[in-house]
This record gives C-alpha cells, structure tokens and sequence, in this order.
C-alpha cells in the first residue's frame, strides 16, 4: 500500500485556529430571542467556547440545544426562509458530516 493509495481514504477536520478578535465586547445589535418555541426546559448541550467545537472564531459563540424532535424553531430575525433540510441522519462532528448537516 502506497502514501497516495492512503491518502485517498484519510479524511481531515484540521483547520486553521484564530484566536477570537474581541470575546468580551457585546453589541445588542446582535442579540436575538431564544430560537426554539414549545415546552421546555431545554438542555444546552454546548455553550459560547465550548471544548466539542465552539473553541475558533467561527463558532465561538454559537449555542447547541437539546430538544425534541417537532420543536418549533423560531425566526430570530425579519427575513426568509431560503432552504430547509432535515432528511440527514448523521451525527458527530466528523469532517464527512460537513455537508450532511440538517440545516435552515
């Protein structure tokens, strides 16, 4: 088995760390109502920084809920739905779920 031949099957999901411009700065500009409606309480099953995969500047803030399937999800802001996906059935955050996310 050659390097080339193993290449062809590695999958990567290295990417290229920046450390955050500004965590502690707040625009309320940016603040937005809790995006999912129904009966909770909700678990949150991943904070702003957290070690799975909020620690980079691209999803350092984001906030993952548990919650149960039909939970209504809520428009944060005015405008349009331009795609709904929720025919996958994938999980983790492997780099060949990238594209497999169910996503709105």
């Amino acid at each position: 088995c050659s390097l080339e031949e193993v290449n062809e099957h590695l999958d990567s999901d290295i990417q290229e760390l920046h450390e955050h411009p500004s965590t502690e700065e707040f625009d309320p500009a940016h603040s937005y109502i809790f995006p999912l409606g129904g009966e909770g309480p909700y678990l949150c099953t991943q904070g702003i920084n957290g070690s799975l995969t909020h620690f980079f500047s691209g999803s350092y803030h984001a906030v993952d809920f548990r919650c149960p399937i039909g939970t209504p999800l809520l428009a944060l802001r005015d405008g349009m739905v331009a795609e709904v996906r929720q025919s996958e059935r994938v999980s983790g955050i492997h780099v060949g779920n990238l594209f497999k996310w169910n996503s709105i």
